[in-house]
């Protein structure tokens, strides 16, 4: 599989990451994950990845509480 994920799509994937988190609602900050999952598993995963897994994480983690 090759890496065909634009920076531009990085980017705006990024940005939107950062602003459902800002917004303090988990299922907002969920759907952007899975949003950027799906777009990975088709052009390729970014070196910092784990940045959304941590997102998820601490959003499943508020939902919970």
């Amino acid at each position: 599989m090759s890496y065909t994920l634009t920076q531009k799509e990085y980017s705006t994937l990024k940005a939107r990451l950062t602003r459902a988190i800002n917004s303090h609602q988990p299922e907002k900050v969920k759907a952007e994950v899975l949003r950027a999952n799906t777009i990975f598993d088709a052009k390729g995963w970014p070196d910092d990845w784990a940045r959304w897994q941590r997102a998820l994480d601490d959003a499943e983690w508020a939902a919970y509480r």
